[in-house]
Formats: structure tokens, C-alpha cells, sequence
């Protein structure tokens, strides 16, 4: 693939949406792709901060009420990577096929 045809995808690789082929497609030139990885942290960001605002949604009533963008983004991805503390990289696991 090369890149217009891998930024077609991203969203979709982004909310899990490949199927395991395409998937290990993306992967890949994401690894080699400065650009296109730099694109897909922007998808990556937006889901940190979809999944923020959903955790807070299903607890509304949880004192200090919505966390601001950045600190949602920030807990998120500490929650995922606790060890890293950043969600950096394409590296979500490989779909089921």
C-alpha cells in the first residue's frame, strides 16, 4: 500500500475497523512512514479523548464533572500503558481474523 491508500484507511485502522490483513498492512508502512504514523496519532488522540468522555459519561455523577481534553487524554493513556504512559505507535492488537 502505499500512502494515499493507507490514509484512506486510518480511521478505519484507528477504530478497529480492518480486517487482519489490511491491518497488518497498515501496521507495517506505519512503521516505515513518518507522515502517515504522524496522521494516525491524530486518529490515535481522538480515540484517547472519545474513550475519556465515554468513561465519563457512564459515571456523570463522578465528582469534578468532565475532565478538560488534555487531562483525559493524558488518563487514558495511562490507564492503557500504565508502564509507558502514552499511547504513541500503531500499537493495537492484531484483529481477529
Amino acid at each position: 500500500m502505499d500512502c494515499e491508500q493507507v490514509r484512506i484507511g486510518l480511521a478505519a485502522y484507528a477504530f478497529g475497523g480492518l480486517d487482519a490483513h489490511d491491518w497488518r498492512v497498515v501496521t507495517a508502512h506505519l512503521g516505515e512512514c513518518a507522515a502517515c504514523r504522524a496522521e494516525h496519532a491524530s486518529y490515535a488522540d481522538l480515540m484517547e479523548l472519545m474513550a475519556a468522555v465515554h468513561a465519563w459519561e457512564a459515571e456523570p455523577d463522578a465528582p469534578g464533572g468532565p475532565p478538560a481534553p488534555d487531562q483525559a487524554i493524558r488518563a487514558e493513556r495511562q490507564r492503557r500503558h500504565p508502564r509507558r504512559g502514552s499511547a504513541a505507535g500503531p500499537e493495537k492488537g492484531v484483529p481477529e481474523e
